[in-house]
């Protein structure tokens, strides 16, 4: 009996086995433990720093707030300058690949030919995020971004759509031609989860057309679109509040860092649909670029909450490749 029973037995055991696997939770992505600091300009090693430069950095801490972080400028032999802040962005979400961008200026110009430090007050160390020398020249102010803007609202289900719930606001921002220089682009509505997103744009990328997402407000669709510079002035702003287009999702993905998921592939919200997939509880952060490998160490994979149907693929598979394996033994 267990010569017949075992080509069954067998096979289920191991669709069984890849099922579990295949439910694993995301470990893909390991946050960096603790605080840390990275200075977005100047670049460190810059030898032509302007003598009034703005000095930009990323503030990361998964676990705390990331305004504890204290930051700091100095000389070579360690005298301080005082920095004044001019604009501080909050961090899109709270986990990994996230962090808060703080804008700076020196409180007054810096010497020719000095060499200066950033430096990061984590609390129990210092971390040294950039040094770099001053040059004979001032920060040029950066001119506008022309930016078109275009709003869809994404609905996670056809009884979302008919219930008028807070969509996933899909937000394409096309420039003209990719930016020459460093700028932060910012989205944000007045929902309390999922209300934030953005987008670096860095000179040696192609970047021209960006698509991010956060959540709609509860009784407000409208959402804020800014650009920054490297002074954290806006080079380009709009607020949008009436979507130009509705979808229905047919898939609802995420990341494993944190952020916030998004919906990857729509159909019109006039097309008929029994079930455009099940809702997850966060929308947001833009799909991975074609051809994107998930990082590991620190890094970030896309991982899709596929149908309910779909998991049953691997299982099948698994349970067909083991049966016949088993049937040739047997038969050798």
């Amino acid at each position: 009996m267990w010569a017949t029973m075992h080509l069954f037995v067998l096979p289920l055991l191991a669709a069984l086995l890849v099922s579990a696997v295949a439910a694993e939770p995301a470990l893909a992505c390991t946050c960096p433990d603790g605080p840390s600091g990275y200075v977005s300009w100047p670049t460190d090693g810059a030898t032509d720093a302007a003598a009034d430069t703005p000095i930009v950095v990323l503030l990361t801490d998964h676990r705390e707030d990331p305004e504890k972080i204290g930051i700091s400028l100095e000389d070579e032999p360690g005298n301080k300058i005082t920095l004044t802040e001019t604009e501080r962005v909050p961090a899109s979400w709270k986990g990994c690949g996230a962090a808060m961008v703080v804008f700076l200026r020196p409180a007054r110009r810096l010497d020719l030919g000095t060499e200066y430090s950033v430096w990061f007050d984590l609390g129990s160390m210092q971390q040294r995020g950039a040094t770099f020398t001053v040059g004979d020249h001032s920060f040029e102010p950066e001119p506008a971004i022309p930016a078109k803007v275009t709003y869809a609202a994404h609905y996670p289900n056809r009884a979302c759509f008919d219930a008028e719930c807070p969509a996933i606001a899909n937000i394409q921002v096309e420039l003209d031609a990719p930016p020459d220089r460093l700028a932060w682009l910012f989205i944000e509505s007045s929902a309390e989860r999922s209300g934030r997103n953005h987008w670096a744009f860095r000179p040696e990328a192609t970047d021209r057309t960006i698509v991010l997402n956060v959540m709609q407000g509860a009784d407000d669709p409208c959402v804020n679109v800014r650009m920054l510079g490297r002074e954290g002035r806006p080079l380009f702003e709009e607020r949008v509040c009436q979507p130009g287009a509705c979808s229905l999702c047919e898939l609802i993905a995420g990341s494993t860092c944190g952020a916030p998921s998004y919906c990857s592939g729509t159909i019109s919200c006039d097309a008929p649909a029994a079930d455009a997939g099940a809702a997850h509880e966060d929308a947001g952060a833009p799909p991975p670029p074609a051809g994107a490998r998930p990082e590991r160490d620190g890094g970030c994979s896309a991982l899709p909450y596929q149908r309910a149907a779909y998991p049953l693929v691997l299982p099948l598979l698994a349970a067909i490749v083991t049966g016949r394996v088993l049937r040739r033994r047997r038969a050798g």
